[in-house]
């Protein structure tokens, strides 16, 4: 097999593994070690991790081997992976590469284990958080036999869902002695990745170091001054320097003809090198300085396109150039191309004007081009323009969090806000930094950093209506401050764009009260919506599945990656509705992932769409688990809105397992939490009214499910959603057959799933009502419509009563007309005298007709009569 780093072009170890081996088996190392002892620390303190940062060709992967080397002279458990660029796309090919061998794991995770890296065939892709709880479960396994080694080489090249289960993963190790070594380039360095709080920063080589790798790689010694120019072209990169001694770029070991140098140079200083672009910008022939580099082979020109054959290429030619050289050039290239980085790169040292083009240009610019345009503009801000830092600061912030990068801006505003000065500006920062919190940590710090916010935005209307619009969602463990916020939000972005999302903000905790509902705002925040605004889902759903389908679309194709998580989520909620199953699973894992990378630890949302997909699925037990788990946490943690969220979906269990006093149990502890929250009606699908009414009259509850209905159907009066009606439809149904009605009627209007249930309910009623014909009819059509959503246990359930129907057909017919009439007085529950005056017939012509029928249906009893009789 090719090994993929020879593919990737990712650097290779500058070392000879077989050749010259130390006495350990460890590979010799010219120079590194300082390096070295980092590395030998990482694996004396076992639980812990290091995160290795350099640029290409520096020496991250010589460090990589080195500690595998050294963990296996140890003998510790050692899991690698080391991706390729072009493997980024594809899910799970890292962990597939960590994890070649399960040990005894749960087998509900073992399952998703193989799913998620290809070892076995699903319909279906594995759950992502299921696939994260069984990596912590295969990594504890193995560390409680030995230490355990995890290496993540080139981890800027990992795909995303392998990323999301190793951050999952590092925060439930504890204690385990699992060691992680992550190596990441340098160009893509940020944030500590997975809690690495520790940082080993790979710099160049000296001159001496440089010719020992040379001499140990090629077996050549380099003449001094070929070595010095050697260094400072490569900058002690020892890939580089090994590979340009091969003579892979034989004319860069002399100084290049000026021509060539300038053309080459303003190549390597474009994002996209053109020829009319070196035109333009060099105001010569570059025809001569181009065919030199294709000479050398350090270019390729196809029609006006100029690429280099390697990037290192690029790399090496400006890094060579003399600092007066290259700002020479991004002078002449700020002429011709309008990227502003050039103009900042063109200048040495701060100016303030520059700083502020850069600004300037950020703030048309998608959201990472804006942090990378911002900073550079705070690079170039000179120390006394404290003002104009603060503002680029925020701005920088915001841009991060628009971009999903919310470590780096949470990180950036933790350093700069103590030390902005109290005003709008601050109140900004704060506002980013709530933000971050409502997605990473919870409401309650997400409204403390808001509420603290205010004071200082009091000059600033409309910053001030945004601090309450936020604070309205925030405010999710109470309803009463909620609804406060969203009052002031309205009030004080009366003329803002902003306007919007607080109408329907204001509408939503106004009808969550159980308040009018104010179907005014509704109509005007839904015209002029241009963002996500939680709340929206309730009701826009209601309408119809297309529209809130294209609402949701549209949205995410223009949202900020913070956003796409909760608009993913919600197109995942719409399929469910409509029945599409796979389409709904699959926003439910993308939204898992995006959850998971903006660092939401539970990634609760998605989390619960997840186990409401395996829930319709028939996959019960994977939704039981996940809910469980889900709802036990969020309550242990305050998160009482979340732990509804959780609670439904095992109502929802339980009613498809025919279970109603489970039903009334889950129901039973949504109710409490949502009194505790304030919350009269919850608007959405989460309500507990849904399953807990007709889960009250089955089990004769009829007092609690009657007051229970009119509370229902009160708040359906005042703001009435359609899918609101089939649950009317089988509350009232139910309750009405304790006494002896079977009415219920289907509209086409409610989604396929509602009119099944519904037909289900129909045909039970019927077949009590012993009228086995439209009971059958009643079935059978809803057992077509579970089997076409592909809903198996509601499949089955409306099969089973198909069954009962059949039997109790099979029982009439060995029955005569005048025993049948016997058996139905009977098991109504009349004694015999009551049965003779009913019939006209004497006492014993009617245990005459009993007797019959007992040997008939072969059987002994009243009992068992009303259970043949009931099918």
């Amino acid at each position: 097999m090719i090994d993929r780093r020879l593919r990737s072009g990712a650097e290779q170890p500058i070392c000879r593994r077989h050749a010259v081996m130390g006495e350990l088996g460890t590979p010799v190392i010219i120079g590194r070690e300082a390096e070295l002892a980092r590395v030998t620390s990482l694996l004396d303190r076992r639980a812990s991790g290091l995160l290795v940062e350099g640029t290409i060709g520096i020496g991250k992967s010589t460090i990589v081997a080195a500690a595998v080397a050294q963990a296996q002279a140890r003998d510790w458990t050692v899991l690698q992976c080391s991706p390729a660029s072009t493997e980024t796309g594809y899910a799970y090919a890292g962990l597939a590469d960590l994890i070649t061998e399960l040990p005894a794991i749960p087998a509900v995770q073992r399952r998703a284990l193989e799913v998620a890296t290809h070892r076995a065939d699903a319909d279906q892709p594995a759950d992502p958080h299921v696939v994260a709880a069984a990596t912590v479960s295969v990594l504890r396994a193995l560390a409680a036999q030995k230490p355990v080694l995890l290496v993540v080489d080139d981890v800027q090249w990992l795909d995303r869902e392998t990323a999301a289960v190793l951050d999952f993963a590092s925060r439930r190790l504890g204690g385990a002695p699992v060691a992680l070594l992550v190596a990441r380039r340098a160009e893509h360095a940020g944030a500590p990745l997975w809690g690495l709080e520790e940082q080993l920063w790979l710099s160049g080589m000296t001159e001496a170091e440089l010719y020992g790798v040379v001499h140990h790689q090629l077996g050549r010694s380099l003449p001094r001054p070929v070595l010095t120019r050697l260094n400072a072209v490569c900058q002690g990169n020892p890939l580089m320097a090994v590979e340009m001694a091969k003579g892979l770029l034989p004319d860069w070991l002399v100084p290049p003809r000026p021509l060539a140098g300038d053309v080459l140079l303003a190549a390597s200083a474009m994002t996209s090198p053109t020829v009319e672009g070196l035109r333009a910008a060099l105001d010569d022939d570059v025809t001569a300085g181009l065919e030199a580099g294709e000479l050398a082979g350090l270019i390729e020109v196809h029609g006006n396109t100029v690429t280099f054959g390697h990037p290192l290429f690029a790399a090496v030619i400006y890094g060579e150039a003399p600092a007066p050289r290259r700002r020479a050039v991004h002078r002449r290239l700020a002429k011709v191309e309008s990227d502003p980085r050039h103009l900042a790169l063109s200048i040495l040292g701060p100016d303030e004007s520059v700083a502020q083009t850069l600004e300037n240009a950020a703030l048309d610019a998608e959201p990472m081009v804006a942090a990378e345009l911002l900073t550079l503009s705070r690079s170039r801000t000179p120390s006394h323009a404290t003002a104009a830092d603060g503002r680029r600061v925020v701005l920088l912030a915001e841009a991060l969090f628009s971009s999903g990068d919310l470590h780096a801006a949470r990180e950036l505003l933790d350093e700069e806000i103590p030390a902005l000065a109290a005003g709008p500006l601050r109140a900004r920062a704060l506002m980013v930094r709530g933000s971050i919190a409502w997605h990473q940590e919870n409401g309650v710090v997400a409204a403390k950093l808001l509420e603290s916010a205010l004071d200082d935005a009091k000059s600033d209307q409309e910053l001030t209506g945004q601090l309450h619009s936020k604070l309205s969602v925030f405010y999710s463990t109470d309803c009463a401050e909620a609804h406060l916020h969203a009052e002031a939000a309205v009030s004080a972005l009366a003329d803002s764009d902003s306007l919007a999302g607080a109408l329907l903000n204001l509408c939503h905790t106004s009808a969550q009260l159980g308040l009018p509902p104010r179907t005014d705002l509704l109509d005007r925040g839904l015209a002029d919506l241009t963002s996500p605004v939680p709340g929206m889902w309730y009701l826009a759903v209601d309408s119809t599945v297309d529209r809130a389908r294209h609402r949701f679309a549209t949205m995410l194709a223009r949202a900020d990656v913070a956003s796409e998580a909760d608009l993913l989520t919600h197109l995942g909620e719409v399929e469910l509705v409509a029945g599409n199953l796979s389409a709904a699973r699959k926003y439910a894992d993308l939204a898992t992932t995006a959850a998971m990378q903006l660092g939401q630890q539970f990634a609760d949302r998605p989390r619960r769409l997840r186990a409401f997909v395996h829930a319709h699925a028939g996959e019960l037990n994977e939704a039981r688990q996940i809910a469980e788990d889900g709802a036990d946490r969020a309550e242990a943690n305050g998160d009482l809105a979340i732990a509804v969220g959780y609670l439904s979906v095992l109502a929802f269990i339980a009613a498809s397992e025919a279970d109603p006093a489970a039903v009334v149990g889950y129901t039973g502890r949504s109710r409490r939490h949502l009194a505790t929250i304030g919350i009269k009606d919850p608007l959405g699908r989460d309500d507990p009214a849904i399953e807990r009414i007709c889960a009250l009259a089955e089990l004769d509850r009829l007092a609690e499910a009657s007051a229970e209905l009119a509370d229902f159907e009160q708040r359906y009066v005042r703001f009435p959603r359609p899918w609101m009606e089939p649950v009317l439809a089988r509350a009232r149904a139910t309750i009405a057959a304790a006494h002896g009605s079977s009415a219920l009627d289907v509209n086409p209007r409610w989604s396929r799933f509602d009119q099944a249930r519904v037909l289900l309910l129909r045909g039970r009623l019927l077949r009590r009502a012993r009228r086995p014909g439209a009971a059958a009819t009643a079935l059978t059509s809803a057992e077509a419509i579970f089997s076409e959503l592909t809903y198996p246990v509601w499949a089955a359930m409306a099969r089973a009563e198909l069954a009962r129907v059949s039997r109790r057909r099979s029982a009439a017919a060995q029955l005569s007309q005048t025993e049948q009439r016997v058996a139905d007085l009977v098991v109504s529950g009349m004694t015999t005298k009551q049965v003779a005056a009913t019939l006209f017939m004497s006492p014993r012509t009617v245990e005459s007709h009993v007797a019959r029928a007992y040997r008939k249906l072969g059987i002994h009893s009243r009992a068992e009569l009303g259970r043949v009789m009931a099918g």
